[in-house]
């Protein structure tokens, strides 16, 4: 089965993996986003770093449906941005 990625808005993406081993599959994809999406640009003088952090939520400990899945994905995100940004959070 293949990945559905969406975008909720802002800086903000949700992507559903169904049928995979979880929550080691969805860490292992979480992994190879981080490392695509982490390198610095020198704009002018700033120096500007992009990343990302991802929070992971896994049916159905974590919510049954969708309002309660993404819920719990944005409270693991939230965690992993508190760490410092460029972590994986499973709920």
């Amino acid at each position: 089965m293949g990945n559905t990625v969406a975008r909720l808005g802002g800086d903000e993406f949700a992507v559903i993996q169904a049928g995979a081993e979880q929550p080691l599959d969805a860490t292992s994809l979480a992994s190879r986003i981080i490392e695509r999406r982490w390198f610095s640009l020198l704009v002018g003088d700033h120096q500007i770093i992009i990343g990302a952090s991802v929070g992971i939520a896994v049916s159905p400990d974590d919510g049954l449906n969708a309002i309660d899945l993404l819920r719990s994905a944005d409270l693991a995100l939230y965690r992993a941005k508190s760490d410092g940004g460029g972590y994986i959070q499973v709920l």
